[in-house]
């Protein structure tokens, strides 16, 4: 996920220069800086949600072979499926709203 790592760099960039300077950037720039900031946030939840997913199917083949029930795991992988698709579909409105506010 190199965007939410470059997100979170420029934030700190920034960040950085208006502490040192203490420049004033504008509401217009605050805003970017925020958007910047909700798609760290939402990459980063559908980076866990990915892990989380693995973990649960990983999970699910033990158990499967001790004989137990993984219903639970399958429903617990449908809804990490359901937020993963949520958290790249708000990525991508926020990936187009900074690169629509140049």
């Amino acid at each position: 996920m190199d965007t939410r790592r470059e997100a979170k760099r420029l934030r700190f960039a920034v960040k950085a220069v208006q502490d040192a300077t203490g420049l004033a950037w504008g509401a217009s720039f605050v805003d970017r800086m925020t958007t910047a900031k909700k798609l760290q946030q939402a990459l980063g939840e559908h980076r866990d949600s990915l892990m989380f997913q693995d973990h649960v199917q990983a999970t699910a083949k033990e158990a499967a072979k001790t004989g137990e029930d993984t219903f639970g795991y399958g429903v617990l992988h449908g809804v990490e499926f359901a937020l993963q698709q949520q958290t790249a579909h708000d990525a991508e409105e926020l990936l187009e709203r900074l690169a629509g506010a140049s």
